[in-house]
């Protein structure tokens, strides 16, 4: 492996660990507001947003992200995540 290789190599590895750490945050945001608002535990939180990231075929930190910046579930999918339906 050259050189230059390995520099990029590293500079990808940089870039994946940064949007990893951007990404643990903005999860652990949306875990908080929905342990706030619905009296869930940690695990219960980040369930039901890895069911939605499931169901919707999204990222899960896109999912984090978007109640992140909304406050808002997808209308409708709260109740029924909450049953665990």
């Amino acid at each position: 492996m050259s050189q230059d290789e390995k520099v990029e190599r590293l500079e990808k590895e940089l870039t994946e660990l940064r949007a990893a750490l951007a990404s643990r945050g903005v999860i652990g945001e949306a875990k908080g507001i929905l342990m706030e608002r619905f009296s869930l535990t940690e695990d219960e939180a980040f369930g039901m947003l890895a069911r939605l990231s499931s169901e919707e075929e999204a990222k899960l930190r896109d999912i984090a992200a978007e109640l992140v910046r909304t406050r808002q579930f997808p209308p409708g999918s709260v109740r029924e995540h909450l049953r665990g339906e």
